[in-house]
């Protein structure tokens, strides 16, 4: 007999969030959700997917964005997005098995935390850019128990407790630019009809991110195609780039969108500590620039570029079907989501996992009308905007960010807003970086060790180079010893700390 969903809201929760307790023998699962969760007798989400929401099993979806589960004849089958930027994660306490789409959350509902003594997670967490097929499948709690991470993946729970991984279903193999084109235009149509669908409880209605760059201008046009009318664009980019303005509104204006204008430095004026929920999730915290958005965001489609850098560049040297990441950017909005509200649709993921067939089409002898022939190069997203009027010089000049690391990025007060570091500080003030001069020592030791097997690896690629061949990395030393041990290392357990007062309340 299948399990059963049992389903209780909870309107104190963040909007989107959930977290499900199966215990071994029982005929139900007990799934505890935020108000915005779409709940029926046989599955609940928070989120879109590519096919009709009346037909439910979003498992079954090519795109996915957002996560939940459903009542499968053999247990019940958890979703993840179909992307590397969020993930579900479970942890097993005795004979019961917990699962949610938030660590605080399911830390929160059994009793745990994060070990202060572990400084390495952020290296652990931040696995997600190597793939789907290579991250770091789990993490250790302060009370010993594994917290297994799942991403791009349906992941089913029996009724004694074992864990079956299933693969996605995935999209076509792309044969030419009209092909993905294609793609793209229904894609967008499915999600977007799905998000807006008056039977939700709360439908969401698109609305785009825009900038001076690639990416997010072609995934706005997408946006317009679906109803949107506002863009979100921050003027200046993040100092250290070859230019620090980057507004979109050009390109919105030409779009025929109204330009929702911020500054990527709001946050620090917060009375509040708008870091902590960006760090939560132990990816880096660089989407706090966000936190202002929170004004606009509630029940919004949120249309973004991310990933648009490795899915469609013309130049790269990682072609690959595993969803490879080139930094952990976008992955830090899962706590911010949750809590305002909204469903984040990063278009290039769509399609990503085909990489070999947009490489091809992007080098295609078509598109050389709109290659530049340099290392900032991504003819797929400009051929859609110069073909319907946007000119060539407003866009995909040079490349920027706008986002703010707050992982080894010190001095951290020159990031966070003062009553944030105030607040972090007397949190790491109590936890000593290194728990003996031996530790110390070791570290030291292995410090080094990473840095000379990181220059043998130059000279290896420098040296491979002169006669037309290619060296693979020998990593020798993991990569937890790559950056000098600092209180930074702790700004996931105080996010974390933080972000987990929000769930304390909540009894299964």
């Amino acid at each position: 007999m299948p399990i059963r969903l049992t389903l209780r809201r909870d309107d104190a929760l963040p909007r989107l969030a959930w977290c499900a307790r199966l215990q071994r023998g029982a005929d139900d699962a007990v799934v505890v959700h935020g108000p915005w969760v779409e709940t029926r007798a046989d599955w609940f989400f928070e989120g879109a997917w590519n096919s009709p929401f009346d037909r439910g099993a979003p498992s079954t979806a090519t795109a996915c964005f957002g996560s939940g589960g459903e009542v499968a004849p053999e247990g019940i089958r958890f979703v993840t997005p179909t992307h590397m930027l969020e993930r579900i994660q479970m942890v097993r306490v005795d004979d019961e098995l917990y699962v949610s789409n938030s660590l605080p959350f399911l830390l929160a509902a059994t009793g745990d935390a994060m070990s202060a003594k572990h400084k390495y997670y952020h290296f652990e967490l931040m696995s997600n850019m190597k793939g789907y097929r290579r991250y770091r499948g789990s993490v250790r709690t302060r009370a010993g128990r594994d917290v297994r991470i799942f991403y791009h993946a349906n992941v089913v729970v029996r009724p004694d407790l074992s864990v079956e991984v299933i693969d996605k279903q995935l999209p076509p193999v792309f044969e030419s630019y009209e092909h993905y084109r294609g793609f793209l235009d229904e894609l967008v149509s499915a999600v977007a009809a799905n998000a807006a669908d008056p039977r939700r409880t709360q439908p969401f209605t698109p609305i785009a991110t825009i900038s001076s760059g690639y990416d997010s201008p072609a995934c706005a046009l997408l946006a317009r195609s679906v109803g949107a009318t506002d863009a979100i664009t921050f003027g200046r980019a993040r100092p250290g780039y070859d230019e620090e303005d980057d507004s979109g509104r050009e390109i919105a204006d030409h779009l025929g969108l109204r330009v929702l204008e911020f500054d990527r430095l709001e946050y620090r004026s917060s009375d509040s500590i708008p870091e902590a929920e960006f760090l939560a999730n132990g990816t880096g915290g660089e989407e706090v620039v966000f936190a202002p958005l929170e004004r606009v965001l509630p029940g919004k489609l949120l249309f973004t570029g991310y990933l648009g850098d490795a899915a469609w560049n013309r130049v790269t040297r990682r072609v690959n079907t595993e969803l490879l990441m080139l930094y952990p950017g976008g992955s830090s909005l899962g706590e911010f989501r949750l809590r305002v509200g909204f469903v984040h649709f990063p278009v290039p993921t769509a399609g990503y996992i085909r990489h070999p067939s947009l490489y091809t089409i992007a080098n295609s002898d078509t598109m050389r009308p709109w290659a530049l022939g340099n290392d900032y190069d991504r003819p797929i997203p400009r051929r859609m905007l110069e073909e319907i009027g946007v000119a060539r010089s407003a866009f995909g000049r040079t490349k920027k960010a706008i986002t703010q690391p707050l992982w080894f990025n010190e001095p951290l007060d020159r990031h966070m807003a003062p009553r944030s570091y105030a607040a972090f500080s007397a949190f790491a003030a109590n936890i000593p970086i290194f728990e003996t001069p031996l530790q110390k020592l070791r570290f030291r030791a292995m410090r080094l060790l990473y840095e000379i097997n990181l220059r043998v690896n130059w000279r290896l690629e420098r040296y491979a180079k002169r006669f037309g061949l290619r060296a693979g990395e020998r990593v020798l030393v993991p990569e937890q010893y790559s950056q000098d041990l600092t209180e930074s290392a702790l700004t996931f357990h105080w996010g974390l700390e933080e972000t987990m007062r929000r769930y304390a309340h909540v009894r299964f």
